[in-house]
């Protein structure tokens, strides 16, 4: 007796193998997206995280800069004060090529040879790995927008902020008030380094050097836990600085501007 065989196209049996193929390729695919994305997720997502626990982490404390007393005359005048500046500075091991780096900010904003000078002599300093390098400071509004514009390309450059000195009333007081300076190395060997930590300048003459423990203030500090890259991984306790005291003087700007121009060009006192 002759038994029933289903027929099975050629055809069918095609169409069944690919069907399978493409299944067991889908199942790969999952199979692959997953190990990716959790590959992803530990390397790069979570790598801080994990950075953070290593072993060969470490903590650094870092000085916050208080703002400098203001200079007043009797009438609550400002004769010296502090304004914002935006500085541009690179973090040297987030460039790619620091080279590059520098001919394409050249590009956008005016970087002179001194500038360029000061930054190289600067960077062969000792310092803390990551930690930022002055290049230009002082930007305008114009170069602080044309940097935003192109952060993307300037990979390693960042802009920061810091308070510079300012004298309103110009010369007519400027021998009453005096100066600050950049701190030098004798200057630094000499100061209290805990006074001073994080300080870049020092009242050099006048009033600004007379009642420099006042005017100065005390340091915060911030401790941070970095990696053995010197990469801050996170931030830890914060003490706040307390801001230099203002100084009050018995002077009166009007009077001291008419002196100023009664003696302009001639030696004498009123």
């Amino acid at each position: 007796m002759d038994h029933y065989r289903p027929f099975k196209s050629r055809q069918f049996e095609q169409q069944k193998f690919y069907t399978r193929l493409l299944v067991g390729c889908f199942f790969m695919a999952v199979l692959t997206a997953i190990l990716v994305s959790r590959y992803y997720y530990l390397q790069v997502i979570n790598h801080d995280v994990f950075m953070t626990k290593s072993e060969n982490n470490s903590l650094l404390i870092e000085p916050i800069t208080p703002a400098r007393g203001n200079i007043y005359d009797r009438n609550g005048v400002v004769l010296a004060m502090n304004r914002p500046s935006f500085n541009l500075s690179i973090v040297s091991e987030r460039t790619v090529n620091l080279d590059l780096l520098l001919s394409n900010v050249s590009k956008l904003i005016s970087i002179s040879d001194f500038e360029k000078k000061q930054f190289f002599k600067s960077l062969k300093r000792k310092r803390r790995p990551f930690e930022p390098v002055q290049l230009k400071k002082d930007l305008s509004e114009e170069e602080r927008a044309i940097l935003a514009v192109h952060q993307f390309d300037l990979r390693g450059s960042l802009v920061t902020a810091k308070l510079l000195r300012e004298y309103p009333l110009g010369s007519s007081t400027a021998h009453i008030t005096g100066y600050v300076g950049a701190i030098n190395e004798q200057e630094l060997k000499t100061l209290d380094p805990l006074l001073y930590s994080g300080a870049l300048v020092l009242g050099k003459s006048g009033i600004e050097k007379k009642y420099e423990q006042n005017l100065v203030g005390q340091p915060g500090y911030q401790m941070v836990e970095v990696n053995s890259l010197g990469r801050v991984m996170r931030e830890l306790n914060k003490v706040d600085p307390v801001d230099g005291k203002d100084i009050y003087l018995y002077l009166d700007h009007r009077l001291q501007e008419k002196a100023y121009e009664v003696l302009e060009g001639e030696k004498g006192s009123v």
